[in-house]
Formats: C-alpha cells, sequence, structure tokens
C-alpha cells in the first residue's frame, strides 16, 4: 500500500506464483519496455530445451551495458555461459531485457532466491543467481524492443515512435 511496503519486481512475482497458486509455465515480461513482436519464437524456443529460457539482444555497446544492462554470453547451443548484472567489464554486448520463461517445476526458484536474502528487486539479480545454479538458454532476438525504465529512454522511445507515425 505504499512504497515501503512494496515487495519489488521479484517480489511481486513471488507474491503472484504463490497468491495465485500458479502451477503452469510462466513468461515473465517487464513493465518498463515497449515492444511490437510476438513471443512465438521464444516460447518455441522453450518448448525444444525444456528449461528455463531469457530472450536476448544485442546493444552493441559495452559502455552501455556497463551502465544499465546485463551481460550475457551464449554458446552455439544457446546455453548461458556467463550472465553479470551491470559488470564493471562486459564479456559481451548481449543483454536480458529480463523477458523470461520459467518451467512450472522451477517456480518455487523465486522464493528460494529471495529466502536466500537476495535482491527482491532487479530480476536481473534473479536471472544471474538462476544461470549459476542451473542450464538456462538464451535466444537472440532480432526484433526491437525499448527500454522506458527511466525519463531519458522514455523520451527516445517516444521521439523514435513519434518519427514512425
Amino acid at each position: 500500500t505504499s512504497n515501503e511496503e512494496r515487495l519489488g519486481a521479484v517480489g511481486d512475482l513471488n507474491y503472484t506464483i504463490n497468491k495465485g497458486e500458479i502451477d503452469d509455465d510462466i513468461l515473465v515480461i517487464p513493465g518498463d519496455n515497449i515492444f511490437d513482436f510476438s513471443f512465438t519464437k521464444l516460447i518455441d524456443f522453450f518448448i525444444e530445451k525444456k528449461s528455463p529460457v531469457i530472450a536476448v539482444s544485442d546493444m552493441k555497446d559495452k559502455e552501455i551495458i556497463k551502465k544499465r544492462y546485463s551481460s550475457v554470453v551464449l554458446d552455439p547451443e544457446g546455453k548461458v555461459t556467463s550472465f553479470e548484472e551491470k559488470p564493471e567489464q562486459p564479456k559481451s554486448t548481449l543483454t536480458c531485457p529480463a523477458f523470461f520463461i520459467l518451467p512450472r517445476e522451477r517456480l518455487e526458484l523465486v522464493s528460494e532466491y529471495l529466502f536466500q536474502g537476495h535482491n527482491p528487486d532487479a530480476p536481473g539479480h534473479f536471472l544471474q543467481w538462476l544461470c549459476s545454479a542451473m542450464p538456462v538458454y538464451g535466444l537472440l532476438l532480432q526484433e526491437k524492443r525499448y527500454d522506458i525504465g527511466n525519463i531519458d529512454s522514455y523520451n527516445e522511445a517516444n521521439k523514435l515512435f513519434e518519427e514512425r507515425e
């Protein structure tokens, strides 16, 4: 009911899973993104891998990764071999915009992560932890998505969409 009582993004996910008695695979999409594509490829990839999967995009700039994003490294089969949230020295320009799918058999990992005292707000920290705990696969999406998590990126996205009209 107030900022002081909020649970954080991962805390909210845990609350929803438990309060809603979710017993199914879940697709998580953060609200601070705009996208105009289907998640069919990611869902098909999830079905193929039978494991947690993340969407990956190429920021093409390591400096941006340092300040605001995760750095992700994939092997040739798409397995995540490295996931670091806002690293000092990014290993790649690939990032995860926190779009991910968890299988029903792994939903308890959200509670476990929080029980261990990890960051309840930033989904990237949960995904970094998840990638260190078990095999996670990433699918590089070529489609556009726009991060609108701060006023500058929001204004930039607005400008791009105005130009498209």
